[in-house]
Parts: C-alpha cells; structure tokens; sequence
C-alpha cells in the first residue's frame, strides 16, 4: 500500500491534525499514523502486523478511521494518476471540506453515496436514523461513514450496531468513535445477533456487579483496580462461584494474617475453600472446627491448616 503527500510530493511531513482527534484515536490507530510516516508512506499490512504486533483487523480499522477522519484519502494527485499503479490502495492526506468524500475501510464514501444508499436501504437508513436519535445530534459526513463501514463494509447486523449504539449511550458514551470500537469489540468477540449481544451484556453486567461488590469489599472504591486485581476476580466469580458473603469473610482471614488486604493472598483462600466444597462462612467455620478436633484427638498436626495452604506474601 502506497500512501504519498500530495502538497509535498517526494517529502512526506507529518500533517497539522486536531486536539481532538487525536484524543478520540486508539493506541493502534496513532501507532499506524506514525507507522506510515515513518516509513515515508508506505505501509505493507502484513509487515506492519508484525512491527506493530497488531492483528490486520486492527491495522484496517485504524486505517480506517484515519481515512474517517480526513488525515489521509483515497484520492491522488493528478501526476499520481498518469503513472501505473501499484496493488494496493494509495492514499494521501487531505483537509476535511463540506461536500468533500468521508472516507472508510477501502471504500470512498461521497455524502451523495451515502443518502442514496439510506434511501435504498431502509435498514441502513433506519440504522442511521436511530443513532442519531441516539447521541442527540446529526451525524456529517465522516460519522455516517464509519456507521456505513460497519454495516456496509464489514457487514455488521444492524440490529447489533444498534444494541452496541444504545449500551454505550446508556454509559453517557456518544461519541460515534466509541461506539465504533465497541462493536468492533463485539464483532471480534464473534457476536453476530441481537439474542447473542442480549447474552453478553448480561454476563458482562453480572461481571461488573460482582466486581463493584467485590471493590466495596476490599476498600478499593476510590481505585482503579490492576489487571491482576481484575484478573483475580473474575476467577472468584466464574471459577469458584464465590459468593461476596464467602469473599467478605476471605477478605477477615486475609486482614487478621497478614494486616492489610491483597487480593492475590484472598484468592489463595477462596481457591483452597472451592476445593474443599466450601460455600458460605458457616462452612470454613465448621471445616475448621472438625480438622481441630481431629487433631486433638489424634495428637498429630491438621492434615489443612492455612499456614500449609498459603505461602504468605512478601510484605517488603
């Protein structure tokens, strides 16, 4: 894929772009842009996957959305047009202009293009229709390409778009940007149906629930918990089917062994009282109290202590 500076020609400069573009674009989608700069406008997607250890969904959707965004089109300078051209897609940087095409994924989508395809396709119109209704403003050109590039051009279900569209309002998110990485998201994750999303987000507010009463659990409210942290967790609700009573009363154990909370060491406990069949607190309490008099009676050390479970953490 060639991609030349129509202003320079043969000296490629980075362009102006604006504040806010570059607040609303991905890790990826800035990595790509300097990619392609970098290397003077040339960008071989496969070459680039390995570079960038990013998948080639990820380096088309930034492509994508720098096409979206006007920093770079389609369109070549008229010296380009005479030479023969290469395989591939050329592409030059360009100012954004009422009446000027919005361009996505590898297609070019004038605003002509696009009310005639919502005239002749009343699922994407409606589609369109329905997202602005949803974000409360009309979308331009740019935002209306990107809408057609997931529906038209990676052939998103549109009753999908619109569940993604609707969560994401719901979150206060309206920006069409971070409605378009979230059905991106959904797409990768292989959900292709509305039932499938339904089910999803089920699952996923399940998940964020169990995780906000895990956080009011352990006093991490006013933080933002680490991978591990998250990672941890997770585990406790779909491996251990920890209850938040169970991990209320892991979190006590871990306070009175070590005198401070840490998710890791707590994790140990529910992992060791999953293995046990041990499901609410009466159950660790009884568990406790039978391996005691076991060992009382016998004279000998428990066959389960916590001390031979759980190798305390480094507390340096």
């Amino acid at each position: 894929m060639k991609i030349t500076d129509k202003n320079t020609k043969n000296v490629f400069v980075m362009p102006k772009i604006e504040y806010k573009l570059l607040n609303r674009a991905k890790k990826s989608e800035l990595k790509v842009l300097y990619y392609i700069y970098e290397n003077g406008g040339e960008i071989d997607i496969k070459k680039a996957v390995r570079d960038l250890e990013e998948t080639e969904q990820s380096i088309l959707s930034s492509i994508a959305y720098l096409r979206g965004a006007g920093i770079i089109s389609d369109e070549e300078p008229e010296e380009e047009q005479k030479r023969p051209r290469k395989k591939g897609v050329v592409i030059t940087p360009k100012d954004v202009k009422n009446g000027k095409s919005a361009t996505v994924g590898r297609t070019s989508y004038t605003l002509d293009e696009i009310s005639k395809a919502r005239e002749k396709d009343e699922k994407f119109g409606s589609l369109v229709s329905y997202l602005e209704k949803q974000t409360g403003h009309l979308y331009n050109a740019a935002e209306q390409g990107i809408i057609m590039y997931l529906y038209d051009t990676l052939g998103i279900n549109y009753e999908v778009i619109m569940g993604v569209a609707q969560y994401c309002t719901s979150l206060g998110k309206t920006s069409v940007r971070y409605i378009e990485r979230t059905v991106e998201n959904i797409n990768e994750k292989g959900i292709k149906t509305y039932t499938e999303l339904e089910n999803y987000l089920g699952a996923e507010k399940k998940r964020n629930d169990y995780e906000e009463k895990v956080r009011k659990i352990i006093g991490a409210e006013s933080r933002a918990l680490t991978k591990s942290e998250k990672t941890h967790i997770a585990s406790w609700k779909d491996n251990f089917n920890s209850s938040g009573e169970l991990v209320s009363y892991a979190y006590e154990k871990t306070i009175a062994k070590i005198n401070k909370p840490q998710v890791s060491y707590m994790s140990k406990i529910l992992e060791s009282w999953h293995e046990n069949g041990l499901k609410t607190p009466e159950d660790v309490d009884a568990y406790y109290k039978k391996n005691k008099e076991s060992e009382n009676a016998g004279g000998g050390k428990l066959d389960f202590d916590l001390e031979d479970f759980f190798e305390k953490p480094d507390l340096k």
